[in-house]
């Protein structure tokens, strides 16, 4: 399942107390629901408005994972035995810093993380 596909089921269940049974795509209107959830249906505007709230929340532990793997692929340039060069040292600062840096962050309907500016790895 695509990270935006996650996103729907997280804002579907939170408006039916966990009853997103299936949809297709990234297609609001194909949403089901248990058969035995007595609530009323989130139409799709309630859904996507619940997409827009969850958002910032989502795309910033998808930015911390993607981050995460980033310094991780050049934790060896930190190693007792080197010494980093300023460029990157500045490149792994600024991974630390993307959270922070990254306001406009979000994902997709692509899964995509976007309104991200990585910086570039020397």
């Amino acid at each position: 399942m695509k990270p935006y596909q996650l996103l729907i089921v997280d804002a579907v269940n939170d408006l039916t107390e966990g009853n997103c049974l299936t949809f297709e795509g990234t297609d609001l209107s194909t949403v089901e629901l248990a058969n035995d959830y007595a609530g009323s249906v989130p139409t799709t505007s309630e859904i996507q408005a619940k997409i827009d709230e969850l958002m910032p929340a989502f795309a910033m532990d998808a930015l911390r994972e993607e981050r995460d793997k980033l310094l991780a692929e050049t934790d060896w340039w930190a190693s007792g035995d080197l010494t980093m060069t300023t460029e990157q040292s500045n490149y792994r600062q600024a991974l630390r810093d993307l959270p922070a840096n990254s306001t406009g962050a979000a994902i997709n309907t692509d899964g995509e993380l976007t309104g991200v500016t990585w910086p570039t790895k020397p």
